[in-house]
């Protein structure tokens, strides 16, 4: 998820926030980054959540609440992800994030009948 974050969409927003300028300028940086970026932080917390495991519980499947935490919050991370790159360069649409995030929400099921690890292999 790091590498996701930290690619040329970061530089290209905070060049598009210097060109802008009064009210607008500041609006976009509230939006881009204050209010989406609670998501990608609460995706990054269902994460942890989700593939927290005692030792040797790593062999069993995952319940429902921490499967739907592991597999959801990184759908969250690239639901909010996607949100801030469309306030924050102007109307664009990352669908390879938003299949990402389509795809972690599809593991779900799998991710209650697979051992832990395998779901853990499945999100990465």
């Amino acid at each position: 998820m790091w590498s996701t974050y930290f690619d040329d969409a970061v530089g290209e927003v905070e060049r598009r926030l210097h060109a802008a300028t009064g009210r607008a300028r500041n609006v976009t940086a509230r939006d881009s980054f204050s209010f989406l970026h609670l998501p990608l932080v609460a995706g990054i917390v269902l994460l942890a959540l989700g593939s927290r495991r005692r030792s040797g519980a790593w062999r069993n499947p995952l319940k429902l609440v921490p499967a739907m935490a592991l597999c959801g919050g990184v759908a969250l991370y690239f639901l909010a992800d996607v949100a801030f790159r469309w306030r924050g360069l102007g109307g664009r649409i990352d669908r390879q994030r938003l299949v990402a995030a389509g795809a972690c929400l599809a593991l779900v099921p799998l991710a209650t009948a697979l051992p832990a690890w395998a779901a853990l292999v499945c999100v990465a």
